[in-house]
C-alpha cells in the first residue's frame, strides 16, 4: 500500500482493512484477536494518519456501543449474533 499513489482509491482500500482489523480484533476466538491485532498495529505504524480518519473513528465507536450493549444482555440467554 506504501509503493501506491496517494489517492482517494489508496485510502478507500485502507479505510476498509482498518475496519476488517478492527472487527476481527474484538472476535471470540484468541487467535483471530492476536493476528488482527499484529496487523492493525503494523498498519498503524505505516499509516499513522488513520487514528483520526472519521470513518475509522466512528467504526470504533459503533464497535464499542455494541460491546457496552452486549453488557446489558441476560448472561444465561443465547446471545444474538451482534
Amino acid at each position: 500500500m506504501g509503493n501506491k499513489p496517494k489517492n482517494e482509491a489508496r485510502e478507500r482500500e485502507l479505510e476498509k482493512h482498518a475496519q476488517y482489523m478492527l472487527v476481527c480484533f474484538n472476535h471470540t476466538h484468541e487467535q483471530i484477536r492476536r493476528v488482527a491485532d499484529k496487523y492493525l498495529t503494523g498498519l498503524i505504524e505505516k499509516f499513522p494518519h488513520l487514528l483520526w480518519n472519521r470513518k475509522i473513528l466512528h467504526t470504533m465507536l459503533d464497535i464499542l456501543h455494541l460491546l457496552s450493549y452486549s453488557l446489558q444482555l441476560d448472561p444465561y440467554k443465547v446471545s444474538t449474533y451482534l
